[in-house]
């Protein structure tokens, strides 16, 4: 969307600038959909729909749905503490996933969602990369850590619960 470089869209889908647009409830998940160059939609669409199609195809809509708005929300606000409203992007709920989807596969693999070790640790490697900014972008670290901590505990929730239904 600001690839295109209507500011517009940014002031009414960034996350609260301040007190006055707490009320407007959107904004607290439409900065995921801000993107701010192809590569950057492009990058975390093939990871949404990687990782949000094993989701939805095995544990059902509701589950993304439900992940995707926890991780928006808690990625945004721990984003919000390091760079204010001017943020946006995927990424939170894309590493909320890569947590998700990896433990999930890792504890409860009766629950037919999976993300290869060797993809986490990459995942993990460029998580690393961008918070010493190696490639010299602008990365929302703060959202990329909270989204990945996030899906691991939702995961982990899951799964210590799968395993107690199916003992």
């Amino acid at each position: 969307m600001l690839m295109l470089g209507d500011e517009t869209v940014m002031n009414w889908l960034a996350w609260p600038a301040d007190s006055s647009q707490y009320f407007q409830v959107w904004r607290w998940v439409s900065h995921a959909f801000l993107h701010f160059s192809a590569v950057h939609i492009i990058f975390n669409l093939m990871w949404w729909w990687y990782l949000g199609g094993q989701v939805e195809k095995r544990l059902g809509a509701g589950k993304l749905l439900q992940i995707a708005l926890v991780a928006a929300f808690m990625s945004g606000w721990a984003q919000s503490l390091f760079s204010g409203s001017n943020f946006g992007g995927l990424s939170g709920v894309v590493y909320a996933l890569m947590g998700y989807v990896w433990w999930c596969g890792e504890r409860a693999p009766q629950m037919g969602i999976n993300m290869p070790r060797g993809l986490m640790v990459f995942s993990v490697l460029w998580l690393v990369a961008g918070h010493f900014d190696w490639f010299g972008m602008s990365v929302a670290n703060g959202a990329h850590i909270a989204g990945l901590v996030i899906g691991l505990l939702m995961a982990f929730w899951d799964a210590h619960h799968q395993r107690k239904t199916s003992a």
